[in-house]
């Protein structure tokens, strides 16, 4: 499940859902250090059956709820379909890690008793200052902590000694020979420069004239798309602490109360400034402070405010503008998004604010129209142009194909034929296997090009990448360097080792699973967990 779930929904699995999968199948397998406190969940009945064992739910809900904590501290956003795939991702975690559990049995690998409390006695989740916290503490967090019998904690606890040990064992039998890995040398560092013809849809657009039948045939297919989002309009006053500085009367006697107070705000080197070289300083200060002051009783007592009129009887001066219509995704216009996003969240004629930066919005929504499909002639110029691009990119990718064709049977080397041919042909420069200079999107490419010979330089084939085209032929090669191969090789033969050593566990995982029973509790999967 773990791999078939990973390909499929490879743009919802975040960065560090990767990292906490890969902790958890390659080092953990189960209990990990730092789990939470406090499982959700029942403690009784199975989260999922293997081969007739089960996986208690108390175990399922420890490793979920461990998970998501550090998903939660990573300021990671938990919504609804990530929260989904977690379940899966453990139970697959679990699946995975009691099979191999079973596989280690069946080989006849064992876990004594007296292992197993050595291996819970060193474990670090259960010392205080490198000492074991006691069998009472011990079993009282096992209960209370995490919500599962010291029994059920120490089975799935010996699993994972298990799958250490049968880990352990293939781990041995991993090696890379110095010639395996000077191939591998040799693929990672060579690199080819390619020769390549572009042809871009947006070349191809002028004299596309969609006929009435298939702009009508258009909008009968794709009448989802025609949607005219609901519009709202509105008004608002901006207000901040300066529209506040004419009411902030400051008197001659406070801002001489002020120079007396604070003397020490106007002294240079220790000696006090005359009062009438800084009264003017003080003044702006005292209006500045009186403003805020003011500013923040008015947002007070707008608290009791209902409608736009109350507002506007408690600061007649303010300056009331009208919005045009606006749409809650829209970009244009005066209106700021923090704006569109509570205007749409608000009832007609009911006052509302939002704090953007220096100023405090008022508004109030003055109308709305409600979302409606669009008819064909309103989005006719929309239609033509989608239909202009379609026509365009299927021109591009037919003109690349004929050109290739003429080339091939023109027995001319692929530069030569395609200049004569009043082609413009570009180079890559050199890349290796791990870059897409051209990103292209078929899969095939790399292993493609890097296929390519001296005797048969172009393949029969188009290459896409979003809207353009392209058709390729090797121009050079540049192997790898071999004389660097006994720099790279001790680094070289630690990647490849470690990559190997993944690629036995998944192969014989896959293998373990297409002759296993696995039984999923269904309940697991509904929304909540």
């Amino acid at each position: 499940m773990a791999f078939d779930i990973i390909k499929n929904k490879r743009g919802l699995l975040t960065k560090a859902l990767l990292l906490l999968l890969a902790f958890t199948f390659v080092i953990g397998f189960g209990y990990v250090g730092g789990i939470s406190i406090g499982g959700r969940g029942p403690s009784g009945g199975a989260a999922v059956e293997v081969n007739g064992d089960k996986v208690s739910l108390a175990e399922f809900y420890n490793l979920r709820d461990s998970m998501l904590d550090r998903l939660r501290r990573s300021d990671q956003q938990i919504s609804d379909e990530l929260f989904e795939y977690v379940n899966f991702s453990v139970i697959d975690s679990l699946v995975n890690k009691k099979l191999l559990a079973q596989k280690a049995e069946e080989l006849g690998i064992r876990v004594s008793q007296e292992e197993l409390s050595d291996a819970i006695r060193n474990d670090p989740g259960f010392q205080v200052d490198g000492a074991f916290v006691g069998f009472e503490r011990y079993q009282d967090f096992i209960s209370r902590g995490l919500n599962r019998t010291v029994k059920d904690f120490e089975d799935s606890y010996k699993e994972d000694l298990l799958v250490a040990k049968l880990v352990s064992v293939l781990d041995s039998s991993v090696t890379a020979s110095d010639e395996e890995l000077l191939s591998v040398y040799r693929t990672r560092e060579e690199k080819i420069d390619l020769h390549y013809v572009s042809f871009s849809a947006r070349d191809y657009t002028e004299g596309q004239k969609p006929s009435e039948e298939e702009i009508a045939r258009y909008y009968r297919e794709n009448t989802d798309l025609f949607w005219e989002p609901e519009k709202r309009m509105a008004r608002y006053v901006k207000l901040a602490p300066g529209d506040f500085t004419e009411d902030a009367e400051v008197s001659d006697e406070e801002i001489e109360a002020y120079y007396t107070t604070y003397p020490e705000e106007f002294a240079s080197e220790g000696i006090p400034k005359p009062f009438d070289d800084v009264k003017g300083e003080i003044k702006k200060q005292l209006v500045e402070g009186k403003s805020k002051l003011l500013y923040g009783r008015f947002l007070e007592e707008f608290l009791q405010k209902r409608s736009f009129s109350d507002l506007l009887s408690g600061k007649s001066s303010l300056e009331v503008k009208e919005t045009a219509e606006f749409t809650l995704g829209g970009v244009d216009g005066d209106v700021p998004g923090a704006i569109r996003r509570e205007a749409f969240s608000v009832k007609k004629n009911r006052l509302a604010s939002v704090v953007l930066r220096d100023f405090t919005w008022f508004f109030e929504v003055t109308g709305v129209q409600s979302s409606k499909r669009s008819g064909i002639e309103s989005v006719r110029g929309e239609i033509i142009e989608a239909l202009k691009k379609e026509k365009a990119v299927e021109r591009a990718r037919e003109s690349a194909g004929e050109n290739l064709a003429k080339i091939t049977a023109s027995g001319k080397g692929f530069s030569g034929a395609a200049k004569s041919m009043g082609l413009s042909v570009e180079r890559t420069g050199f890349f290796s296997r791990s870059d897409n200079p051209l990103d292209v999107e078929s899969g095939d490419f790399i292993s493609d090009v890097f296929g390519l010979r001296s005797n048969r330089p172009t393949p029969n084939r188009v290459y896409k990448s979003g809207e353009s085209f392209y058709i390729v032929s090797l121009a050079k090669t540049k192997p790898a360097d071999s004389g660097y191969f006994g720099v790279e090789k001790d680094s070289l033969r630690r990647q490849e080792i470690s990559a190997r050593k993944v690629l036995v566990i998944e192969r014989l995982l896959e293998n373990l699973r297409e002759s296993s029973k696995i039984s999923h509790n269904k309940n697991l999967f509904s929304q909540g967990g």
